[in-house]
């Protein structure tokens, strides 16, 4: 029997092919780098994230990251810090999302980050933050004036994202044929010239 052929039982048995990482290791052209292991214990100590819908992803990485730059090693890029040491921030939930990521999927600390916030931080979450935060009403006592001086503070693309998305379906179908297409593809200060001289 050749020494390449394999037995049924050795096919069963586990191997370190069947072993792959999510996240790309990033070539290091220096030999001083090293992740200590009192790195490790401050982030779960302190930094674990759960994936729990009471938890801010958006802080987290914020967190995360402030950590990150306080290590710097000369030769080696913020991405393959941020990329080694990000599994070590999540547990539970978040820990099963990244291991269900298709191994070498994510390249980049942008990559990451993006899929991170797209799992725990979706569209109608921050929608729903928006909504929240531009509920608004007038205070007893304010003048018109006051009261719209506050409202303005919100960036221009909020105020148009929470009208737009307020708007009943039939007044918003109504409204992208008047501006040529859904709001979700055509950039803010154009849409919001197209609301202005839309009756």
């Amino acid at each position: 029997m050749a020494r390449n052929e394999r037995t049924l039982r050795d096919y069963a048995l586990p191997c370190l092919d069947m072993v792959q990482e999510n996240i790309t290791r990033l070539m290091i052209t220096t030999n001083n780098f090293e992740i200590k292991p009192t790195m490790i214990q401050m982030i779960q100590n302190n930094l674990q994230f759960r994936g729990t819908m009471t938890e801010d992803p958006n802080q987290h990485l914020k967190l995360f990251l402030q950590f990150c730059d306080t290590f710097k090693y000369k030769g080696v890029m913020d991405d393959v810090i941020r990329l080694r040491l990000f599994p070590s921030l999540l547990i539970d939930n978040a820990f099963s999302w990244l291991d269900s990521q298709v191994p070498g999927s994510i390249t980049t600390w942008d990559e990451l980050a993006e899929k991170f916030l797209q799992k725990f931080f979706p569209i109608s979450k921050a929608m729903q933050l928006r909504r929240d935060i531009v509920v608004f009403r007038q205070i007893e006592g304010e003048s018109f004036y006051e009261a719209r001086a506050w409202f303005k503070i919100f960036p221009e693309w909020i105020r148009l994202q929470v009208f737009y998305n307020e708007l009943y379906a039939n007044a918003r179908l109504g409204f992208d044929g008047a501006v040529a297409g859904p709001l979700r593809i055509e950039r803010t200060r154009m849409r919001t010239k197209s609301l202005r001289t839309c009756h």
